[in-house]
């Protein structure tokens, strides 16, 4: 998607009206993807979007170059919208690690960032949602009746894409004991308060695997077959359990 340009002065309510411009991709019979056309919409986005400097910047090089090769352009009206209210927008926070100038970078507005010792001429994003990964991989190893069992990983899986779980094993659900680390994945948790520092109106926490000790194939990086479920059948309460224990201990922790 590629922000296209601000209209000035113009607002409905709290929501700013932003034109932006969307690449149309077609998929062809030999899996490579070619670019169709530029479409140009109209949409009132929430003021969270929301620091106009940066569309502007972003808007000044691509109304020129892209506007006039759309097809067509559609308005969406935001008195239309099949929701009632926008929560605004955010991030996922478990690429990012502990860093004090990525979190200034999302969750500010400030009118210019340093990021990496530089100082950038764009502003910050502004973002309004921070969103947590609940991680479900370890390099423990675990007794099963005899057998060392320890999680399998995949070679197309990144390691820094592997989130930590705080659950290591099924001896225990008992959250204080030794089958639980609440010290596990200390840079995303870092990151979280740095976004609540910084004022973010929603945190949510979402999870991409269940801890690798619940997958029929000890992975968190995905099923064996793409078709079927990778939550061992067993495992269903046990992964509920874990996920409302992990938001339980962040509330009143």
């Amino acid at each position: 998607m590629l922000p296209g340009s601000v209209e000035e002065n113009q607002s409905i309510g709290n929501r700013r009206k932003v034109e932006v411009f969307v690449k149309v991709i077609n998929e062809g019979s030999d899996g490579r993807f070619e670019l169709l056309n530029f479409v140009a919409f109209e949409s009132h986005l929430p003021r969270a979007y929301s620091n106009p400097r940066l569309i502007r910047s972003l808007a000044h090089e691509q109304r020129n170059s892209h506007r006039a090769n759309a097809d067509y352009t559609v308005k969406a009206d935001a008195a239309t919208t099949l929701i009632s209210s926008w929560d605004g927008w955010g991030t996922s926070l478990y690429v990012f690690g502990d860093r004090e100038d990525i979190a200034d970078l999302l969750f500010t507005t400030k009118d210019a960032v340093t990021l990496n010792g530089s100082t950038s001429s764009l502003p910050a994003l502004g973002l309004t949602i921070a969103r947590y990964n609940i991680g479900g991989s370890a390099n423990n190893v675990v007794d099963d009746s005899g057998t060392e069992v320890s999680m399998e990983t995949s070679d197309n899986m990144p390691a820094f894409k592997l989130m930590e779980t705080f659950w290591l094993d099924w001896m225990s659900k008992d959250p204080t004991s030794t089958s639980w680390n609440w010290d596990a994945d200390a840079k995303q948790r870092a990151m979280v308060g740095l976004a609540t520092q910084r004022d973010v109106d929603i945190l949510e926490a979402f999870s991409n695997s269940p801890p690798w000790w619940m997958t029929n194939n000890h992975a968190t990086a995905g099923g064996d077959d793409g078709d079927k479920d990778n939550l061992e059948d067993w495992n269903h309460d046990q992964f509920a359990l874990y996920l409302a224990t992990v938001v339980s201990h962040a509330r009143t922790s």
